[in-house]
């Protein structure tokens, strides 16, 4: 199976037969169908039961028909398109079987991210317009919305279903190792007409590993613009002379600021707008979302004799060092936390300060190649194609003709131009350290 490459398939045939060449990936970033949300018009496959059962399914209709819920009256297959279960326990059931199948392409220091949204329990799953919005007038059915899950969730009615809770503990269950819940924040969610409850405006994005061990770039992130955060990395004391006092606390010189407030560890909030496309449906990958789960888990040097991946190597400024020598001994803990109370004089944080220094050699001096980047529900390719330009390859999966077709065309740039040619049209410099 070729890299930098969108394959027309479903993804378990694809993930079969890359355990088969025993071919690995760095990284899988990807965003499943939602249960009960959209029919894409995809053509229904067996799931589950007996591969050699000769299979007769519970209404006896041929298989001219689309995402028909019917099963195998001998071994108990579904016959149907993933989203689209009768019931949410046999879609978390299905989706966690291809991530078993993901977890052994996957390298034992790889990272998966994935990004799943959840569903309200009795709802007809409307296209979200309002008469405010200028697509109200069309019809529910021409955004490929399915006719809802009031059938099947009656119990569950107007209850959120904690969909991506229980995908998240049945891959637990299964061996994975959740290491964060990211919490995506739109700015701009879809308009919502109910007015019993709050507008939705997030999504979950998950973080799991293989083993304890993996690879990870710590990213990094501004201090808040907000003042009472940025007053909790200022405190600083009043006896030297760097520094004013101001009362009860003291604060930098504007000379010295600058080596005071510096870089914090990234948070787990993220706000990012979504992006429309005109090409697909709405919901769409933002390249924005998929950049920080690239840079941070997947390698960009990996080693072509022994495999090891490259990481960033930091070293801490000589401002910094010369803080954390001063208040040796001062209730020092992990990233310098110090003195909580301002009438100390003391600060109440100095931010680690480091800059990026290079990376790591395994001194096997045969060269490197790029992480791979897998989305096995790859869409219009956004995952990808982020991916690429990143400095990654990558390999994916999808199983619709019609967004198959227009991550084709996207992708039509990795054809023309390789990666390495790519990267040096760029910025080196910032490439290097993205």
């Amino acid at each position: 199976m070729d890299i930098n490459k969108i394959y027309n398939m479903d993804c378990r045939i694809g993930l079969n037969q890359m355990i088969k060449e025993g071919l690995k990936i760095d990284s899988i970033i990807t965003s499943p169908p939602y249960w009960g949300l959209r029919d894409y018009r995809i053509r229904a496959t067996i799931w589950g039961g007996d591969p050699n059962c000769d299979h007769i399914w519970s209404d006896h209709l041929s298989f001219n028909f689309l995402n028909k819920p019917v099963f195998c009256v001998y071994c108990g297959a579904w016959y149907g398109t993933l989203g689209l279960e009768p019931d949410f326990n046999l879609f978390i059931k299905h989706l966690c079987n291809v991530f078993d199948l993901i977890k052994d392409v996957l390298h034992d220091y790889g990272t998966c991210w994935v990004n799943l949204g959840d569903t309200y329990g009795g709802s007809g799953n409307s296209s979200g317009h309002t008469k405010n919005t200028k697509n109200f007038t069309r019809k529910t059915s021409e955004y490929g919305a399915s006719k809802g899950n009031q059938k099947f969730t009656k119990e569950y009615k107007k209850s959120l279903l904690m969909i991506p809770q229980r995908f998240a503990i049945e891959m637990i269950n299964r061996g994975w190792i959740l290491r964060n819940t990211i919490i995506w924040k739109k700015p701009n969610p879809m308009p919502s007409s109910a007015k019993d409850r709050f507008t939705v405006d997030f999504e979950y994005v998950y973080f799991f590993v293989k083993n304890k061990k993996y690879f990870f770039n710590q990213q990094f992130e501004p201090i808040s613009d907000n003042k009472a955060t940025q007053d909790r990395y200022k405190y600083a004391p009043a006896t030297n002379s760097n520094f004013k006092n101001t009362g009860d606390q003291s604060k930098p010189t504007k000379a010295f600021s600058k080596h005071w407030v510096s870089m914090r560890n990234k948070r787990a909030i993220w706000t990012i707008p979504t992006k429309p496309c005109s090409e697909a449906h709405f919901a769409v990958f933002p390249d924005t979302l998929i950049k920080t789960p690239i840079k941070a888990g997947c390698p960009r040097f990996i080693c072509k004799e022994c495999g090891k991946p490259r990481v960033k190597l930091y070293k801490e400024t000589e401002e910094y060092l010369k803080l954390k020598q001063k208040w040796k001994g001062v209730n020092l803990d992990g990233n310098i936390q110090i003195g909580r109370n301002r009438k100390t004089g003391y600060p109440g944080h100095i931010s680690r300060d480091v800059k990026f220094t290079g990376y790591s050699d395994c001194g096997c001096n045969e060269g490197f190649r790029a992480g791979i980047v897998l989305d096995p529900f790859a869409g219009i390719g956004t995952a990808l194609l982020t991916a690429w330009r990143l400095g990654r390859n990558f390999i994916g999966f999808e199983i619709s003709k019609e967004y198959y077709k227009i991550a084709k065309r996207k992708l039509a740039v990795v054809n023309t131009k390789r990666l390495d040619e790519f990267i040096m049209s760029k910025n080196k410099k910032k490439q290097m350290e993205a």
